[in-house]
């Protein structure tokens, strides 16, 4: 599970919680992040963890934190409503997996 540290829609606690019903998951909290959508901060670190668990099935150490930074223009989890930028989405995580 990916998670910003202060993610308004998704609170930490409930993620934590969520984390802990789940047996063998692993919980990665963005620190110092105040969006929601902690796939999409633009984080090469997050872009990590993810391709790991999807190409190898790799988990993170339990506690892993990586340092959040300041959510761009770039990055804002609104504009993904734009179809145009979906599409950039996907050709993003296309790469990542390649």
């Amino acid at each position: 599970m990916l998670q910003d540290e202060d993610d308004g829609p998704t609170p930490l606690p409930g993620a934590r919680a969520t984390a802990a019903t789940l047996k063998n998951s692993r919980l990665v909290v963005q620190e110092t992040t105040y969006d929601h959508g902690a796939f999409f901060s633009g984080s090469e670190c997050i872009g990590g963890y993810f391709a790991d668990y999807l190409l190898e099935g790799a988990l993170p150490e339990k506690g892993a934190t990586w340092a959040g930074n300041a959510v761009t223009e770039e990055y804002r989890t609104d504009m993904y409503t734009d179809r145009l930028e979906a599409e950039k989405v996907l050709e993003d995580l296309r790469e990542i997996m390649r």
